[in-house]
């Protein structure tokens, strides 16, 4: 039984890295697919509460709710592609939700994971991640 587990965790990682996609390492609760962060400077963002962000390894955590409940919703991360000149460097992203005309009322919770790889350069250490909806600035770290 053991060996099963073993051998369906090393066939998932097969299958992300064949898929392009990558997994979050150091979350504490389990292994989850991050979506890619699009870089763009798309601004638009849609009706959305984030109670929850933090950054775990190199992926971006969010906690969210949106209201709905008869349709399938989605979200994307975008950046502009360059880092503020400060020290460290800041990077502003921008969360969106992605409302496909749900009718519905009801309050969904949902959590997401972004990969934050394309923001890591080799020349900083740390870079101040900022997410809109979220005003803590969060830490991102080589």
């Amino acid at each position: 039984m053991k060996f099963t587990f073993i051998y369906a965790v090393l066939a998932c990682y097969s299958l992300l890295s064949i898929a392009g996609l990558s997994a979050c390492t150091h979350h504490p609760i389990h292994l989850p697919i991050c979506a890619p962060l699009l870089i763009n400077d798309n601004t638009e963002t849609g009706n959305y509460w984030l109670s929850q962000a933090f950054i775990s390894g190199q992926c971006l955590y969010v906690q969210l709710s949106h209201g709905g409940g008869c349709a399938e919703h989605s979200y994307e991360l975008s950046w502009g592609g360059g880092l503020a000149e400060s020290m460290p460097p800041q990077a502003f992203l921008v969360l969106r939700h992605i409302d496909p005309g749900d009718p519905c009322d009801a309050i969904i919770e949902t959590s997401q994971f972004f990969d934050l790889t394309p923001l890591i350069d080799e020349t900083y250490d740390q870079i101040i991640v900022h997410v809109t909806g979220w005003e803590t600035p969060l830490m991102l770290e080589d």
